[in-house]
């Protein structure tokens, strides 16, 4: 049994990894903290854990194995690094960071631990993303050749959201960039490798917090990408609606590979059309992350969210200076 902690008790938290932790089997939840006092208390209340009031509490308690960090992105590496230091696994919430050296940090800490460093790139193990990665590992649609990659979702203000920092530049920068960018990005990374050029046009907002404060926020960006054998755009955008969009789309040298909303459906280039059946099995970053710290590090997925962040920030500086940035 694997005694894990959760830092931070927010939303991610307690709609996603909270509730993944409590129902796997390798894991024993034995502690939460949070900045905010009262939200840990009441966190650890409902899972009937052990409520810390500091985050040294936890990384100096030799009896915990690995922390899941569910902070802003601004603290994810002096948390992170601190954490690796106490020997403890990490499973921290993506993006990895909004600043790149940062990232690079704690990769570089991940590799003197010895510990497992995951990000929480939740999307790759969806169903109809498993089923994918089968099909295109099975080579039959032969090699990628263009791709066509759109999400967008509504934006985290308007998804009752308590806390602005996802619009402060020093907590959230870049906006969706960071948010559906790199998820997005991540998902090509995983599915079919690396790009290495990028032009892309981003639109920034000036948008208004709930204490009156105006901030400019990205709110869309799209990025022309490619490599030597592939090529193809990454759109994504928040919205000021509850709609979702979600499209991956693979051209391929023998057919073509969509994932639209949840399904799955090839088509070959005899013609043939198959909507193709999805695991019934829920599988999450968490399960991922358990498994990860059993077998020796496996699906171990920090090289690629930092590879992901690096491909959206030189995205970024593409739509500033209005040119193609080689990765």
């Amino acid at each position: 049994m694997i005694n894990i902690a959760v830092i931070g008790c927010g939303k991610s938290a307690g709609q996603y990894r909270l509730p993944e932790i409590e129902v796997n089997p390798s894991f024993n939840l034995v502690a939460v903290y949070d900045i905010v006092s009262q939200r840990a208390e009441e966190t650890a209340k409902q899972y009937g854990v052990r409520h810390c009031t500091t985050l040294e509490e936890i990384l100096e308690d030799k009896g915990i194995d690995a922390i899941c960090v569910c902070t802003p992105n601004a603290s994810h590496r002096d948390i992170t690094i601190k954490a690796q230091h106490s020997g403890k696994h990490v499973l921290c919430q993506a993006p990895i960071s909004s600043n790149l050296q940062h990232a690079l940090e704690m990769m570089d800490h991940s590799r003197t631990s010895g510990k497992v460093f995951m990000i929480a790139h939740q999307r790759r193990y969806l169903p109809a993303y498993r089923e994918a990665k089968k099909i295109l590992s099975s080579k039959k649609l032969g090699k990628v050749l263009n791709f066509n990659i759109v999400l967008a979702a509504e934006k985290p203000k308007t998804r009752d959201c308590m806390d602005i920092w996802t619009f402060r530049n020093e907590s959230f920068a870049y906006g969706v960039a960071i948010d559906l960018g790199v998820e997005a990005t991540d998902l090509f990374i995983h599915l079919v490798g690396f790009l290495n050029e990028t032009t892309a046009f981003a639109n920034c907002i000036e948008d208004k917090l709930q204490d009156g404060t105006f901030v400019w926020v990205f709110n869309a960006i799209t990025c022309a990408m490619k490599s030597v054998e592939v090529q193809g755009t990454v759109a994504v955008s928040w919205l000021n609606n509850p709609d979702t969009e979600e499209s991956f789309t693979l051209l391929c040298e023998n057919g073509i590979l969509r994932v639209k909303d949840g399904s799955l459906e090839t088509t070959y280039i005899d013609g043939v059309t198959t909507r193709h059946s999805l695991p019934d099995d829920t599988v999450t970053v968490v399960d991922a992350f358990a498994d990860a710290i059993l077998n020796d590090g496996a699906h171990s997925t920090a090289a690629d969210g930092y590879q992901a962040l690096r491909r959206i920030i030189a995205s970024l500086e593409s739509s500033r200076i209005k040119r193609a940035v080689l990765i």
